[in-house]
């Protein structure tokens, strides 16, 4: 499955920042030891952008 990044230019840079966001929390605190909460912050958007 492959995600299509949003066109809209304030939604591709939270798309962005959620996925960098994940990918450093997973490798570090792996998928089950990272929070909603954790991701939010470490993408620095709102929790219900995610």
């Amino acid at each position: 499955m492959t995600l299509e990044p949003p066109t809209d230019r304030r939604k591709r840079r939270t798309h962005t920042a959620v996925l960098d966001a994940a990918q450093g929390l997973f490798l570090r605190e792996g998928y089950r030891g990272t929070t909603i909460d954790m991701l939010a912050a470490e993408a620095d958007v709102a929790v219900s952008s995610i």
